[in-house]
């Protein structure tokens, strides 16, 4: 099992890590990243679903966007999604042992 995991210690890997860290620090992403699993909704629609501001939601929206967590599709409206099954995995997880 050791040597398994010191296999996964690679630089690469270990950003990945600290970077899935930063984005999970910060509830509102992961409010964001929950509620745009599989699903298309603008800026407008997570802001009122979370009831935050827009401008709250879209600098979020453009960090997770910015480290590809997150797609976006252009029209005139943006849609964002992500179709991450690991990311929610280990989000409700986290949950779970929280609770």
């Amino acid at each position: 099992m050791r040597k398994e995991v010191l296999s996964l210690l690679s630089d690469e890997n270990i950003k990945g890590v600290s970077q899935l860290c930063k984005v999970l620090t910060n509830p509102t992403r992961i409010k964001i990243l929950s509620l745009i699993y599989k699903k298309d909704l603008t800026v407008n629609q997570i802001s009122d679903r979370l009831k935050m501001s827009n401008s709250m939601v879209s600098n979020q929206i453009n960090y997770l966007k910015n480290i590809n967590y997150i797609e976006c599709k252009k029209g005139t409206e943006n849609f964002y999604r992500h179709d991450d099954e690991k990311l929610i995995v280990t989000i409700n997880r986290l949950l779970e042992q929280s609770c």
